[in-house]
């Protein structure tokens, strides 16, 4: 299954990364049970260019959709993310 996942899915090339990352943490927010996988997708998210203002978007859409109870982990996942994300390194890219 995790072959599936992540060499299958996420090589298609109907949607790009940046897309998939930001449905994937609708769809963690949306189940409420994945705290962990939800943090790290919104890590993984900003990373690939997903900015926090649109990380905060997807949460209050998820939450008119899916209840505020199933994404109250969602707001502990982006205040862990958010934080790791701001701590780690920089690294400059230099031409």
């Amino acid at each position: 299954m995790l072959g599936f996942a992540f060499t299958d899915v996420l090589s298609c090339p109907g949607i790009d990364l940046h897309t998939r990352e930001m449905l994937t943490v609708a769809s963690l927010m949306a189940m409420g049970n994945a705290p962990g996988q939800l943090e790290f997708h919104i890590r993984a998210a900003m990373s690939v260019g997903v900015s926090r203002q649109e990380i905060i978007e997807i949460l209050l859409q998820t939450a008119v959709y899916a209840g505020v109870p199933d994404c109250m982990n969602g707001i502990s996942a982006v205040k862990k993310a958010f934080a790791a994300h701001m701590q780690r390194p920089r690294t400059q890219i230099t031409t």
